[in-house]
Order: structure tokens, then C-alpha cells, then sequence
């Protein structure tokens, strides 16, 4: 299982079943037709991130209604024949974004009274500066914001305790991870069955 479905989806968090399931769920797909064996996988592994996104939905804190909004379920198909299934967080348009990360891991906000100094670094938050009445500049140039990469990684030594972890979607995916099997068997075995009544 990955959270993470394209570069629609801004949060990733992988999670793959065992080779002995993986062997199961071909054993029962080559049961099929050809035919109809892609299909029949893949609607089977999209109701499992269905039942998935139920759960992750029922451990996310009851104010977080955008997150539930914006989860998703995606299927694809690769030429060689594998089917990949993911459950996230969508990003495109008005999304909460990679924002839904730290709620699952939790994060560390900095110490209290910490904050970034001028000349560079991290320190203790220096006093207010004295106010002057100083005439406006209307022609100064607006400077664009330029990202730091890395920046937490100098900042290691200020930060506090870890907070907001609520592992939601890592806890829905326990749960979920070892039903692969029984989702991918019931739909074979629904398909068998169908095409029994026809033939």
C-alpha cells in the first residue's frame, strides 16, 4: 500500500504486502481468463482502499473535515501487468496538501522562545527594538521569498517535544494491509460465479 498515487498526491507513506501474499493473489488471479483478470484485480484492490479510507477517515480528530475531504483512492495498470492501489491526500487545487503529514508522524515545533536570528542561526527571541516614525519608501522593490532547504536540519538542538501524532493513516494501513488477500479471493471468486450464471 502507498499513500501516494501521483504528483497529484503530496504525502507519501509506503506500505508493501508480504511476498507469500503476493503469491496468493496470483495463485487465485490465474484462476481467471486473461481477459478478465486485470479487471477483476483491480476493482477488488480499489475496494480495499475503499475500506481503507473509511478507517483513516474514522482516526482523523473531528475538526479535520478537509483531510476527509480531500482523501482519495487511485488504481493504475503497468504495461508488465502490475496493479498498484494507493490511499492519500490530495494536493491539486484547494487541498490541505502535504499539510496532512503532520498529523500521522506528529511534529517537533521549536523550543519556546526560540526563534531565527538576523545575522543567521537559532537563538533565544531578542528584545523589541526600539520604534521609529520613519517616512515610507514607496519605491522599494518587493523581494521575492526564496526557499531554505534543509532548515530543520540546523535546527535540531532548539526543537521541543513531538506533538499532534496521530498516526491515522499508518494505523488504517496495519489494519488493512493483511486483507489484500481476502479482497483480491472474494472478487475471483465473485467473478467465477458470474461467469458461471452466463456461460
Amino acid at each position: 500500500m502507498s499513500s501516494t498515487a501521483s504528483k497529484r498526491i503530496a504525502f507519501r507513506a509506503q506500505f508493501t504486502v508480504s511476498p507469500q501474499d503476493l503469491r496468493k493473489i496470483t495463485e487465485a488471479a490465474q484462476r481467471l481468463p486473461k481477459a478478465v483478470r486485470r479487471k477483476v484485480v483491480r476493482k477488488s484492490l480499489r475496494d480495499w482502499g475503499e475500506a481503507m479510507k473509511r478507517t483513516a477517515k474514522a482516526f482523523l480528530p473531528k475538526g479535520h473535515k478537509r483531510t476527509r475531504r480531500d482523501l482519495a483512492v487511485k488504481t493504475k495498470t503497468y504495461r508488465k501487468g502490475r496493479i498498484w492501489c494507493g490511499v492519500g491526500v490530495r494536493k491539486d487545487g484547494d487541498r490541505v496538501g502535504w499539510r496532512s503529514h503532520l498529523y500521522d508522524g506528529g511534529y517537533r515545533p521549536w523550543q519556546k522562545g526560540i526563534v531565527k536570528l538576523k545575522g543567521g542561526g537559532f537563538g533565544p527571541k531578542p528584545a523589541p527594538k526600539l520604534v521609529r516614525n520613519w517616512k515610507p519608501n514607496y519605491s522599494a522593490r518587493i523581494v521575492p521569498f526564496s526557499q531554505q532547504r534543509n532548515w530543520r536540519e540546523r535546527v535540531k538542538g532548539n526543537l521541543g517535544t513531538r506533538i499532534y501524532r496521530r498516526l491515522w493513516l499508518t494505523r488504517a494501513a496495519q489494519k488493512w494491509q493483511p486483507r489484500v488477500v481476502d479482497f483480491v479471493r472474494d472478487g475471483v471468486d465473485e467473478a467465477l460465479r458470474q461467469e458461471l450464471r452466463s456461460a
